[in-house]
């Protein structure tokens, strides 16, 4: 629930100012309430048109199931986590769940490819922002990070079968790629800590890590990666 957010007032095409001093375009979606939401609730949506997911804000006294209602498309949630390391949700979903215990870093590699890293962990320049605020990537940017969970679970496969020797330096790599990743979402939404921070939570507990990154990256709108039992609800741009 974001508070500072639902309490602002409902204005289509208006402009809400960011810390940046940038000024964006805050759109608006009609949405049909799959259950009883709570005011504030950040609830995803899939737009008909552009067949986009976005992150909306259900309004001021919250909504009941099937019923229709206009939300304002929520802000990045920055400067902080939404919760703890240890907050694993059962909205989480199966899969993902599955995902983060049993081939953590393939669920890792499905995030560096939202945050347009290439298999060496490394981000490229972006381009600029688009109207909504978000971050734009060059075409071979994106082309690059969309190998990226095919190669990882290439070495996951790879890891198997390769003598002891090998299998140390994959999986050194594949706590390099964790502990490379969760600064990359950490600056993505300027959250503070360390890269010793990075390192202990990702050496010492990566299922969570990871599981705290996808909830956060879902509820900004910026879903990393969809697992089998993933559901979106239906909207319509006002």
């Amino acid at each position: 629930v974001d508070e500072e957010e639902c309490n602002l007032p409902l204005i289509k095409a208006a402009s809400i100012k960011e810390t940046n001093g940038s000024i964006i375009p805050r759109r608006v979606f009609e949405v049909i309430a799959p259950a009883d939401l709570p005011n504030g609730y950040r609830l995803t949506v899939l737009v008909g048109e552009t067949n986009e997911e976005v992150a909306v804000l259900v309004p001021l006294g919250g909504v009941e199931k099937s019923h229709t209602f206009e939300g304002k498309e929520a802000r990045r949630i920055t400067n902080r986590w939404t919760d703890s390391e240890y907050d694993c949700s059962p909205n989480d979903g199966g899969s993902v769940c599955f995902l983060a215990i049993c081939c953590n870093a393939v669920g890792w590699a499905f995030i560096m490819k939202k945050l347009g890293m290439n298999a060496c962990g490394c981000q490229s320049e972006t381009l600029g922002m688009n109207a909504c605020g978000c971050e734009t990537e060059a075409e071979s940017t994106q082309r690059l990070a969309y190998w990226v969970p095919w190669v990882v679970g290439a070495i996951v496969l790879f890891f198997f079968f390769a003598p002891p020797l090998l299998q140390l330096f994959a999986y050194v790599y594949f706590l390099y790629l964790a502990i490379v990743t969760r600064g990359a979402v950490r600056s993505r939404y300027n959250i503070p800590g360390s890269r010793f921070e990075d390192c202990m939570w990702s050496v010492f507990c990566s299922c969570c890590t990871l599981l705290q990154s996808y909830r956060h990256m879902k509820r900004s709108g910026d879903t990393p990666f969809k697992g089998c039992d993933h559901r979106t609800v239906g909207a319509i741009q006002v």
